[in-house]
């Protein structure tokens, strides 16, 4: 699941930087948003403990 929200955050962010460069403002803000969701997903699925990742099932 990790490696899906890495890649969809890559594709996200991609997006984002191809909207702000054209000055497309609701792409930016969306690319933004759609950003934020999946970086918190993607931290929400792993938890350090003692220096190890855990992953929540």
């Amino acid at each position: 699941m990790a490696h899906i929200l890495k890649l969809a955050g890559t594709a996200t962010l991609v997006y984002g930087i191809a909207s702000l460069g054209s000055l497309n403002i609701p792409g930016v803000i969306a690319a933004a948003l759609a950003l934020n969701v999946i970086c918190g997903a993607l931290l929400k699925t792993t938890e350090v403990k003692n220096g190890k990742v855990h992953s929540e099932k």
